[in-house]
């Protein structure tokens, strides 16, 4: 079974000073050619743009303990690390992630 190359997540909140926090987002998940998928020690990470909420069009990236995309699609949630992409675009580099806080995203059925 092939995994979905895009699904849609929502997310509500967490523990750190990210703009997003504030209010509920639904975030897509995307794959650009710029995002390595990895975020240096914090490891493999997946990379998430918000469609809906204060924040739209802002980058997320998401890493946790394991594979975050493989933890998400088994159980349909993934608790890990926000990581605001301040410099996203062909210059990116994985110090242009800001670790914010802890949070919960849960996918969204359509």
């Amino acid at each position: 079974m092939s995994k979905p190359s895009h699904y849609r997540v929502r997310m509500d909140g967490g523990d750190g000073y990210c703009p997003f926090f504030a209010t509920p987002q639904t975030l897509q998940r995307v794959h650009e050619g710029w995002f390595p998928e990895r975020l240096g020690e914090w490891g493999r990470a997946s990379l998430f743009r918000i469609v809906e909420g204060t924040c739209r069009g802002d980058y997320v990236a998401f890493t946790s303990g394991s594979d975050p995309e493989d933890w998400l699609l088994t159980s349909g949630s993934l608790p890990g690390v926000a990581h605001h992409i301040r410099n996203p675009g062909t210059t990116f580099k994985a110090g242009d992630a800001d670790p914010c806080g802890k949070s919960h995203v849960k996918l969204v059925k359509d």
